[in-house]
C-alpha cells in the first residue's frame, strides 16, 4: 500500500471514530440534553420544593460532583477567561478560596476553554466530544505505530474510548480527561525505541504535561505508573543487533546474519542502549512535569498550607 493509500485509509478510520463519537453524544451536542445529572438539584434546597412540579420521582444518575462542583467551577472559569483574567481566586466559596490550587480547576487545560466560548450547559457535551475524538485518535495512532492495520486500530481505539471507566465518568471532566493522553505518551516512547529520527521523547513529555493540566493528580499517578512500566518493558526488549532501538522481533536485513556482528559489540551495546531508552523516558517525565508545573505547584503549596 502506497503512502497515499495509507493516508486515505487512516482518514477513513479516524472518520469512523468521529462518527461513533458524534452518534453517541448527539443528544448533548446538537440535541437539547445536558451531560450533567441536573435532576439531582431537585433533591436539594431550595429546588426540592419544586420537585413535584417537574414530575421528579427518582435520581437517574447519583454522581453529585458534576452538578455540585464541576458545573460551578467551569462556569466560573469560563466567565473569568471571557474577561481575559486568569482565575486565580474564587470569591464564591468559603468567603474566598484559591481556584488554580484546586486540584480539579484545570484552568490551563484547553478543554476548559470551551466554557469561555460556549454556554456552560452546551460546553459539557462538546467537551466530551473533544475527549472522545482526542482519546480515540491518539489510541488509533499508537496502534498504527505498533503495526496494526487501520481496521484493527479502529477496533482497538473504540474500546479505549468507550471503556466502562470512560463512560461511567463521562460527566466527571477531570477524571476521564487524564487517561486520554496515555496513548500519546506511548507513541512518543515507542517511536524513540524504534529508532525514528527526531526527538520523539518530547512528544511523550507533552502528553505527560497535558495529563497534569487535565486536573486530577490521583488518576495522573496511575497513568504515570503505566508509562513507567512501559518504559521498563520496552527497554528490556531493545535489541542491539538490528539497529538502534529495534524490537526483538524485527527481521534481519538481507545482508545480515545472526553472527555478522562481533559478540563483544552485542555485549557492550545492549546495556548502553537499554539505559539510553530508560533515560529518555525519565527525561520525558521531567520535562512533562515542568509543563504541568503551572497546575501542580499551586496544589502542592495549598496542601502544604492546610
Amino acid at each position: 500500500m502506497g503512502e497515499r493509500g495509507a493516508l486515505r485509509h487512516d482518514v477513513g478510520a479516524l472518520g469512523a471514530i468521529a462518527a461513533v463519537a458524534l452518534l453517541i453524544l448527539w443528544p448533548v451536542t446538537l440535541g437539547d440534553r445536558v451531560l450533567i445529572p441536573a435532576d439531582l438539584l431537585l433533591r436539594m434546597e431550595p429546588w426540592h420544593a419544586y420537585a413535584s412540579e417537574h414530575g421528579f420521582e427518582r435520581v437517574q444518575n447519583p454522581i453529585l460532583d458534576p452538578i455540585q462542583q464541576h458545573y460551578a467551577w467551569r462556569k466560573f472559569a469560563g466567565e473569568q477567561l471571557r474577561q481575559n483574567q486568569v482565575p486565580l481566586w474564587n470569591p464564591y466559596m468559603s468567603a474566598g478560596t484559591p481556584f488554580i490550587a484546586n486540584n480539579q480547576s484545570a484552568a490551563f487545560y484547553p478543554e476548559t476553554w470551551l466554557f469561555a466560548l460556549l454556554p456552560v450547559e452546551k460546553a459539557f457535551g462538546f467537551a466530551a466530544l473533544l475527549y472522545m475524538l482526542l482519546a480515540g485518535g491518539l489510541m488509533y495512532w499508537y496502534l498504527r505505530v505498533l503495526g496494526c492495520r487501520p481496521q484493527a486500530a479502529v477496533l482497538g481505539a473504540l474500546p479505549f474510548v468507550l471503556s466502562g471507566f470512560a463512560v461511567g465518568w463521562m460527566a466527571f471532566l477531570t477524571l476521564r480527561s487524564v487517561p486520554a493522553w496515555l496513548p500519546l505518551m506511548l507513541v512518543g516512547h515507542e517511536k524513540t525505541v524504534q529508532g525514528a529520527r527526531g526527538p520523539w521523547w518530547l512528544l511523550s513529555a507533552f502528553g505527560i504535561g497535558m495529563q497534569f493540566l487535565a486536573g486530577h493528580l490521583h488518576i495522573s499517578l496511575f497513568i504515570l505508573m503505566m508509562f513507567a512500566a512501559y518504559v521498563v518493558f520496552r527497554a528490556g526488549l531493545s535489541h542491539p543487533g538490528n539497529g538502534p532501538g529495534a524490537p526483538l522481533d524485527r527481521p534481519l536485513r538481507n545482508d545480515q546474519t545472526a553472527s555478522s556482528a562481533p559478540e563483544s559489540a552485542h555485549v557492550g551495546t545492549a546495556p548502553k542502549r537499554r539505559w539510553q531508552i530508560a533515560g529518555l523516558g525519565i527525561a520525558a517525565l521531567m520535562v512533562g512535569t515542568l509543563i504541568g508545573a503551572v497546575q501542580i505547584l499551586p496544589v502542592v503549596e495549598l496542601v502544604g498550607a492546610a
